[in-house]
């Protein structure tokens, strides 16, 4: 399971460079997970209940910022998409297209995966856990949301990390170490077992990859390594 875990990210971390190759591995990495999930769930209990356990004010705080911030990402790819058709900014509107295309697909891969696999979150299905998870807004619109695997803020974090990465490859490391951040607050919060957490990260990076070689493939123009692909909350602040 560890290999596994430590495979997955060393390929967000590179898989700007691989975008087929590391497709498919992601979703032969998803299958190992599951397979482990099943194999080991003791193990996934005791990560869980290490990391869980361990808490201090400083943590809740970063804790709750950290899971909600991978919706900030979504909000930017509308303003983007919105000032590029304002502006008539096609780089500012290919990167709404790209990042909101890359979310849609994370958002219906893991919520039919879900569906299927049907994991009560730890907070359920666990005693004596710590945090301050709830069913959201998330929950009520999609109902496979109350199930933990794989974990949909795990993929939207490793999804948000590959395009905005591969938009400005000088963040990389800074993106996938807020990645790694996110499924750490996930557990510390009660929402999600480890290998929810990198299953998430397995769905949202091979969606994101997905979704860029289709529309790189539907349009030349659609290609997020264009130089005039550019988020405008960047270009503004830049101004300042």
């Amino acid at each position: 399971m560890l290999w596994a875990v430590g495979m997955q990210l060393y390929l967000l971390y590179v898989g700007t460079r691989t975008l087929r190759q590391v497709s498919l591995i992601s979703v032969c990495m998803f299958c190992l997970n599951a397979h482990c999930a099943a194999a080991v769930p003791g193990i996934d209990a005791r990560v869980f209940y290490a990391i869980n356990s361990t808490r201090n004010t400083f943590f809740n705080g970063a804790s709750l910022v950290l899971y909600d911030a991978v919706w900030l990402s979504p909000v930017l790819y509308t303003y983007s998409l919105g000032y590029g058709h304002f502006k008539q900014d096609e780089g500012a509107r290919t990167f709404g297209k790209i990042g909101l295309a890359s979310t849609a697909s994370s958002l219906v891969l893991v919520q039919t995966m879900k569906y299927v696999v049907q994991r009560e979150r730890p907070a359920v299905s666990l005693r004596h856990v710590r945090g301050s998870y709830a069913p959201g807004l998330l929950a009520f619109l999609l109902p496979p949301e109350k199930y933990s695997c794989p974990s949909q803020t795990a993929a939207l974090a490793a999804s948000q990390a590959i395009v905005w990465g591969t938009a400005y490859p000088d963040w990389q490391r800074w993106l996938v170490a807020l990645a790694l951040l996110n499924g750490w607050a996930g557990i510390y919060e009660g929402a999600d077992y480890p290998l929810d957490v990198v299953a998430g990260y397995a769905v949202g990076a091979g969606s994101a990859f997905a979704a860029m070689a289709l529309m790189k493939t539907y349009s030349p123009k659609l290609d997020i390594r264009n130089a005039s692909v550019r988020a405008p909350i960047i270009i503004i602040t830049r101004n300042f």
